[in-house]
């Protein structure tokens, strides 16, 4: 995970390679996994990461932004919300 990494937040890493987008998720245990995600674009692969996550409970804690020098890469965090803050729809 990089330096600027905000605790307890895992660390999605968006890469463009030749026609298609691969993403590396670093989990909060060191583990990391890869995940081809096919040719989509920028913003497809974005919002399909952001789904992903917010299905199993995670939220941005900050904006995508370039990683590193690499125009073709892009990161964001992500935080699992505690248990009672978490949004539930209302019974009526």
């Amino acid at each position: 995970m990089s330096a600027d990494n905000p605790d307890g937040a895992i660390e999605v890493v968006l890469h463009q390679a030749n026609e298609k987008i691969e993403c590396k998720v670093t989990w909060l245990n060191g583990d990391a996994a890869d995940y081809d995600l096919g040719p989509l674009s920028w913003h497809q692969a974005k919002r399909q990461m952001k789904a992903s996550l917010a299905r199993d409970g995670y939220v941005p804690v900050d904006r995508w932004s370039p990683a590193g020098t690499d125009s073709h890469r892009t990161m964001r965090h992500f935080a699992r919300t505690p248990a009672n803050d978490r949004l539930f729809p209302l019974e009526r």
